[in-house]
């Protein structure tokens, strides 16, 4: 059963309404900032995470929701990756 954000967001996206960045998780805004500086491919970043390509573009694309274990999991990987050189 979807979450109650995940609702709204699908509402939002039926009618048109503009999502503001606050309602996006400044995980994926940070997500999506270090794959697009460092060239990273959703598998690459997936793989570190745990998880698969296609869930991570739904998140980026605010098509699904995470749980905060999750999050914290994705927090974790994104600190990993941008330790490394």
């Amino acid at each position: 059963m979807p979450t109650l954000i995940a609702r709204v967001r699908r509402i939002e996206r039926t009618l048109n309404l503009s999502v503001s960045a606050a309602s996006t998780p400044a995980v994926i805004r940070k997500l999506k900032r270090l794959r697009r500086d460092r060239g990273l491919s959703l598998r690459t970043v997936a793989a570190e995470v745990g998880c698969s390509a296609p869930f991570l573009h739904d998140l980026e694309r605010d098509r699904r929701s995470m749980s905060w274990e999750f999050e914290k999991k994705l927090t974790a990987a994104l600190q990993r990756l941008e330790a490394k050189p």
